[in-house]
């Protein structure tokens, strides 16, 4: 019994730290273009620290992906190109649709907030939509109304029918509670639109202009 409250002190503590620097690296990410490499090497140094903090519930060769891919980016930054990133040459490159899936569940889920702050909501679904136009190019069908696309998109992943991965994404971002100061709704408006900027940007994705409307 002793050895086991250890070994999940022990697995506590490996977890306390991997949250800690992921937390930082998040933020590297978010500073700028040029930290998202070094930001996805404090991400993958955490993992690996994590993965060998427990020989016993994982394998020594889990890590191995891991370091073929610190490997790699050691390669790019020494001015070689490791094959692991060399990308697939084809016409009309699309984003990503696992990319894509997270950004229709992080837009729901802001037209959830925005609804929470008292927002109409068509109105705050054109609101999103204005911005991820930004990032992402035409949203939806020129043809339907201003905000349907956001609106029927949150209505899918609230469905049995939603595609795993955003569904995932989207309840689990729907449990947490939000604090927002409701005195001010231009200012609650503005950090809801800017933290989805920022998720946007996380993505990779960039914009013609640099500011929420």
């Amino acid at each position: 019994m002793h050895q086991d409250l250890e070994y999940v002190d022990k697995l506590l503590d490996a977890m306390l730290r991997l949250k800690a620097k992921i937390t930082a690296a998040s933020e590297l990410h978010l500073a700028g273009d040029e930290n998202r490499r070094k930001a996805l090497v404090y991400y993958l140094h955490a993992v690996a620290e994590f993965v060998q903090s427990d020989p016993v519930s994982f394998k020594n060769d889990l890590v191995i992906p891991i370091a073929n891919a610190l490997s790699a980016l050691q390669d790019l930054d020494d001015g070689r190109q490791s094959p692991l990133f060399k990308p697939v040459s084809f016409m009309n490159r699309h984003i990503d649709p696992m990319t894509m899936r997270g950004v229709k569940a992080y837009a729901a889920w802001t037209l959830d907030l925005m609804e929470q702050a008292g927002f109409e909501t068509r109105s705050a679904a054109c609101d999103i939509e204005t911005l991820l136009s930004r990032y992402v190019g035409p949203i939806g069908n020129p043809k339907s109304r201003r905000g349907g696309t956001v609106i029927n998109c949150r209505k899918t992943l609230r469905s049995k029918n939603a595609e795993h991965l955003s569904g995932e994404i989207y309840r689990e971002r729907a449990a947490f509670r939000v604090e927002m100061n409701l005195d001010d709704k231009a200012a609650v408006r503005l950090e809801l639109l800017t933290k989805l900027e920022n998720i946007l940007k996380g993505f990779g994705f960039r914009a013609e202009n640099n500011a929420p409307t």
